[in-house]
């Protein structure tokens, strides 16, 4: 973990977010553009109630997929816009924005926990 004095703060979020937040986003894409890979892939029980909500739900589905993706997109901004202000380079600024569009708040909440040490700093 990088010092409050430090220019370009970066850090990661934790390694199990890693792995499913982005599997998460996965599934929800795959049930929304091809709904009928989830009956072929062997998901457990998470591919039942996948299944299931697409059957009985049809709407919940793709609400989900475009709220999700809004989100991280949105948040991705966010990101840059304060690291721009917390003075990070350019490139920092990139990362953190890349890695929230990636794994939304997870990775966001670590850049404002951040933000908020420095302004008490």
């Amino acid at each position: 973990m990088a010092s409050i004095a430090s220019k370009d703060y970066f850090c990661s979020p934790g390694k199990l977010i890693l792995l499913l937040v982005p599997l998460g986003m996965l599934l929800i894409s795959i049930a929304t553009l091809q709904p009928v890979l989830t009956k072929q892939l062997p998901l457990g029980p998470i591919g039942m109630i996948t299944t299931y909500l697409i059957s009985h739900y049809p709407l919940i589905i793709p609400a989900i997929f475009c709220i999700a993706w809004a989100l991280h997109f949105v948040e991705s901004i966010f990101a840059f816009y304060v690291a721009w202000t917390l003075d990070f380079g350019v490139w920092c600024c990139i990362k953190w924005s890349v890695q929230t569009f990636l794994y939304g708040y997870f990775s966001l909440r670590h850049l404002l926990r951040f933000e908020s040490r420095k302004k008490n700093w």
